[in-house]
């Protein structure tokens, strides 16, 4: 194989990888950003129902 040839091949793969590993890159942030904004919906819920209790126990409705 000569070299001009071997570049060629490797530089295909390697856009091939590249796309792959940006694909891959972004599902990850994505299920980042959807775990985190989950742990916040429910740590708002446990507030919420936290301020319920509160309330109840005191007396205010």
């Amino acid at each position: 194989m000569k070299r001009e040839d071997f570049f060629e091949e490797w530089k295909e793969d390697w856009e091939e990888r590249k796309e792959e590993f940006h694909t891959n890159q972004a599902e990850l942030f994505r299920h980042i950003r959807d775990r985190k904004n989950l742990e916040i919906k429910s740590s708002l819920q446990i507030q919420e129902k936290d301020r319920g209790m509160c309330s109840i126990k005191s007396g205010k409705s």
